[in-house]
């Protein structure tokens, strides 16, 4: 009788296990997809339909966890408010975006273990909203904090710190600081280089950028020049957009 009691209490803590293994598994495949979906929210692919999805995916994670003070549940939530305000931001509703974005934010700074990589593109969602609300002040001062957490987690020669670099640039350009202007630009088009290689859209288009502001300062030379750089890039890479032959 004894040694049936033990066999079934250990069945039982069997299925426990099997069934708590599964619910972690359930949560991290839906976590897994939530987060590319949220990754890919930057694309031109993002619809209504793909946020729509990964809000349900979020919901039934948050669902899943019964302590709503664990870390586990904590960041989950800040995910949910980090996508709600992507797709308000997509909306052109970016009032409500940067509400949003501040909620996701205010949690995730209060975690020990970050994952530097989600509170980045957080952070980098959070500089456009501000900047299309037209806030550069702070747009500025985010886009520059932004920096700082993508160079903690990425490679100095990844993509994401090459547009941040030439966010900071741009919302310098907005605010008349020419002299940073120059020196993002040059650092963004040089690290699209080092990853990309020089005949791509990127590099050309922040020859572009160059050549309007070498315009606005007066350097006529370092224009010209900069436009033919442009315009030898995109005769190279055949770009769709023959417009660059006016130059």
């Amino acid at each position: 009788m004894k040694l049936r009691i033990l066999f079934l209490f250990f069945i039982n803590c069997c299925s426990c296990f099997v069934i708590a293994q599964d619910v972690i598994i359930d949560i991290e495949t839906k976590e897994h997809k939530a987060d590319s979906l949220f990754y890919s929210l930057r694309s031109v692919q993002y619809s209504d339909k793909s946020y729509v999805e990964s809000l349900k995916l979020r919901n039934e994670v948050l669902l899943q966890y019964k302590d709503t003070s664990s870390v586990a549940y904590r960041t989950s939530l800040a995910k949910k408010y980090a996508s709600k305000a992507v797709y308000l931001g997509y909306k052109g509703v970016y009032d409500s975006a940067i509400v949003y974005s501040k909620k996701s934010i205010n949690i995730l700074e209060k975690q020990n273990n970050q994952d530097l990589y989600f509170k980045g593109n957080v952070y980098l969602h959070f500089y456009e909203f501000t900047a299309y609300n037209g806030d550069w002040n702070n747009a500025y001062i985010f886009a520059k904090e932004t920096r700082e957490i993508l160079i903690d987690t990425l490679v100095s020669d990844h993509e994401l710190i090459a547009d941040v670099e030439f966010d900071i640039g741009y919302a310098a350009s907005v605010l008349g600081d020419y002299e940073t202007v120059l020196k993002q630009y040059v650092i963004a088009k040089d690290k699209y280089i080092s990853f990309k290689g020089e005949n791509n859209y990127e590099v050309a288009n922040k020859y572009v950028h160059l050549a309007i502001l070498y315009s606005n300062v007066g350097n006529y030379k370092k224009e010209i020049s900069s436009y033919k750089n442009a315009a030898r890039i995109l005769e190279t890479i055949n770009y769709e957009d023959k417009s660059y032959l006016n130059i």
